[in-house]
């Protein structure tokens, strides 16, 4: 690996050209607010003929590069605004031009102009999926979502995995969701309400080093347009069983002063078929014992938020905003357990009827401040939040034991299951970015964060053979306090970063032996070298770590079947990853080679007591897990009218446990993953969209997971000068989303498959209304809510 990176470091070099760039910023010459997406275009100072172009990022910034010494006219415009030409002289390395676009007095009439962004855009750092550009993501939720993302897959229990690796940092608007956190909120969100989602597979130094399976930021809509607009959209789906999202969003900005505010609110039923065939072991005879278990689902979620963003200066500005979900499921479940002796024949009869469910409340305050120093670059931004979080989660459980031979009476049993959790998350976190010269930059930054709770769970129980006890209490309290530092140089087609992050943790967990404080380095390094427009090679490495989600270490027990239990785990352990990536950027084509090594990697274990046969699910320690991808990002214009983005994912997980059910465990499996994105342009001004998933067999953790696929069709059409879309889609065509698993570890010997109602007809609509709006500038507030269990 070192031979590697000397070797990258002089082939860069010896390709530096005797080129310049040009970078700044776009901004309202009023309200001094980044112009998104404006178009910035270098030009001949002699005829004004075009030499290069570039679009300006979501805060307004833009970089044109490679540009020879001389004399030029550089453009910028957007609509709506009065486009500004501004002469330059280039001389040296890099030059700083920030551009301030007046807005235009008259209404633009029944002209339209605006600039689509590609469903899948591809940078440096990340990848880039446009919700809000595709047909098919109408009607989904968050969750559902991301199973149509490049390079993203959902496991068996919606565990998000980025390239095949666990422990993804989910992030909403650049604020840190947890991972049972970013279930329930994902699932209580819609497309209608998503701009877009960033994908960063090895993010550095500067994010939280708990970010051990990449990043996925997901970007919620906001107007910034002047006055007051806004947008209502309303979907209805249709599978075995009906499900219905309605919301509304408003903006309403004047020269200082920006309101948002949104509400969404959805009701969804579902069905899942679930079969789990157990090998066990009684008196030295194997007895299989198969449950085949039908769930009825019903969820009710309200999400909200409202903001006001007030512009102190020129170059600072602050805001205010508060967030809620609440969050309702009642479910139903009804399963059939058959004993079955050693030649098959049938011993007896358990029949089980459930009723899981949940309530959840979670409130967010969030207070930042930015203030963009000067034109180099510098800038400052502080961000406090508080959230809070209160859940119920209820199982009430009824069974009876009925024998094949009518001698033996029916056995009951029931129980009733209340779990009460209370979390308050403090955090605290300020960033500061240093512009050195024209060619080196300093970022460095703190963060405080600290997590309180209250836990509490009741067990009523008659003749249950699991020895769950009564009532039991716990406390939990966590502080992380973190800074980092990182060093950027940009030597003209060479660019070098460094940095190291920092993090002390202290923890303690009432009633057991948890109590830690441990302090921990994580470098990070990236080399970067655009050789031309049409080459760019980069290496990355990180180093992270994955603490344990709250409710993962507390040892409540919840009953799911007489057999069957779920429990935490307090002895669980950190798990820490080194991660490297090289990527070759040729054309637009992008391929990714990845390795990540993981201690401790945290996954799915099962637990079997020899006497009862019950079966305890919780979460467990391997040794290691090693991790090798390769992964090619193709985008294809096939026609003028057809344009197809293409994923391939190859992946090799391999998995070692020194003590894993009563025994070694080293498995490893390759497997890869497909995602083409077709979009077309057809008469009529309809547009339609045709998505293709599959996911080969593959490992996670103890089980064997078999392929699985889906393929999404819709169609969209624009209405009453573009403020009426209205998309239908079909989601799942084949209903081949469905998938089997096994496992053989130690004692454990399974066999499970489970298939939902995922073939579902939708209807949208979105009706935007006021003036127009350009799309959207997102905040920079960085972190808030951890790990919460939801």
């Amino acid at each position: 690996m070192k031979k590697l990176i000397l070797s990258l470091v002089l082939l860069s070099a010896g390709k530096i050209l005797s080129a310049q760039s040009i970078k700044g910023a776009i901004t309202d010459s009023k309200t001094h607010q980044p112009l998104s997406y404006a178009t910035v275009s270098l030009l001949k100072a002699a005829d004004s003929s075009q030499l290069k172009g570039a679009l300006a990022d979501d805060n307004g910034l833009y970089k044109l590069e490679n540009i020879k010494a001389g004399n030029y006219l550089l453009s910028a415009q957007i609509v709506g605004y009065v486009k500004k030409l501004v002469a330059v002289t280039v001389i040296k390395d890099e030059i700083n031009v920030s551009i301030e676009l007046a807005a235009q007095t008259s209404q633009l009439g029944e002209v339209t102009i605006k600039a689509t962004r590609p469903l899948i855009e591809r940078h440096a750092d990340k990848i880039v999926f446009n919700v809000e550009n595709s047909i098919v993501a109408a009607g989904n939720n968050g969750m559902e979502l991301l199973k149509m993302a490049p390079l993203v897959t959902l496991s068996q229990d919606n565990t998000i995995k980025l390239k095949g690796k666990d422990n993804v940092m989910v992030m909403l608007d650049g604020k840190i969701i947890a991972g049972e956190t970013a279930g329930s909120l994902l699932q209580s969100m819609s497309a209608e309400q998503i701009a877009k989602i960033e994908i960063i597979t090895n993010p550095s130094a500067k994010y939280d080093a708990s970010a051990t399976g990449g990043i996925i930021n997901i970007i919620t809509k906001k107007g910034t347009g002047m006055g007051l607009n806004g947008t209502a959209n309303l979907s209805a789906s249709r599978s075995d069983y009906g499900k219905y999202n309605g919301g509304v969003s408003l903006n309403y900005r004047t020269s200082k002063l920006n309101i948002y505010g949104n509400i969404n609110l959805r009701d969804a039923k579902g069905y899942r078929n679930e079969s789990l065939i157990r090998y066990l072991q009684t008196d030295g005879q194997p007895i299989t014992l198969e449950t085949p278990t039908e769930l009825f689902t019903h969820g009710k979620a309200e999400t909200g938020k409202v903001g006001i963003d007030y512009t102190l200066s020129k170059t600072s500005t602050i805001g205010f905003s508060v967030e809620g979900l609440f969050l309702q499921s009642d479910n139903r479940a009804i399963a059939t357990s058959y004993f079955r002796g050693a030649e098959g024949a049938l011993d007896s009869v358990l029949t089980s009827a459930s009723r899981p469910g949940k309530n959840i409340n979670y409130t967010s305050y969030d207070v930042n401040y930015r203030n963009k120093i000067n034109a180099k670059g510098e800038e400052i931004t502080i961000d406090l939040n508080q959230s809070h979080f209160t859940g119920l989660t209820k199982q009430d459980l009824d069974a009876q034991m009925a024998a094949v031979s009518v001698s033996k009476p029916v056995e009951y049993s029931s129980s009733v299951t209340r779990t009460n959790s209370l979390f308050n998350v403090t955090t605290f976190q300020t960033d500061y970015t240093l512009p050195l010269d024209s060619s080196i930059t300093l970022e460095t930054g703190v963060k405080n964060l600290y997590t309180s709770s209250a836990n509490r769970s009741s067990n009523q129980n008659v003749n249950s053979i699991a020895g769950t006890p009564d009532f039991s209490n716990t406390s939990y309290k966590e502080n992380i306090a973190a800074g980092y530092v990182t060093l950027t140089q940009q030597l003209k087609t060479l660019k070098l970063q460094g940095g190291v992050r920092a993090e002390q943790t202290n923890a303690s967990l009432s009633n057991t032996n948890l109590n830690t404080n441990y302090l921990n380095f994580f470098p990070s390094a990236v080399i970067d070298n655009k050789f031309s427009d049409k080459y760019e090679l980069t290496f990355t490495y990180a180093g992270k770590i994955n603490r344990p989600a709250y409710q993962s270490l507390i040892p409540f027990v919840v009953p799911i079947d007489r057999y069957t239990q779920e429990k935490g785990n307090p002895d669980l352990k950190p798990e820490y990853a080194h991660s490297f990536e090289l990527t070759n950027n040729i054309h637009d084509i992008s391929i990714t080679l990845g390795y990540t090594y993981t201690r401790n990697a945290i996954t799915d274990f099962i637990e079997q007591d020899e006497q009862t046969k019950v079966w305890t699910f919780m979460k467990g320690n391997f040794t290691h897990l090693e991790n090798y991808s390769a992964a090619v990002v193709l985008p294809y214009n096939i026609t003028r009218w057809w344009n197809s983005n293409n994923t391939v994912v190859g992946l090799y997980n391999s998995y070692y446990g020194d003590n894993v059910g009563g025994s070694i465990y080293n498995h490893g499996k390759f497997s890869y993953n497909l995602n083409s994105i077709n979009t077309f342009s057809l008469p009529n001004s309809i547009k339609a969209e045709l998505t293709a998933i599959y996911n080969s067999a593959s490992i996670n953790g103890l089980y064997q997971i078999s392929h699985y696929s889906m393929v999404n069709a819709g169609v969209s059409k624009a209405f009453f000068e573009k403020m009426l879309n209205v998309k239908l889609g079909v989601n799942d065509i084949f209903k081949s989303s469905g998938y089997s698993l096994s496992s053989n570890a130690g004692s454990i010997h399974m066999n499970a498959h489970s298939y939902s109602d995922s073939r579902r007809v939708t209807l949208s609509l979105s009706y935007k209304f006021g003036k127009k709006i350009t799309p959207a500038r997102q905040s920079n507030n960085d972190d808030v809510k951890d790990r919460l269990s939801l």
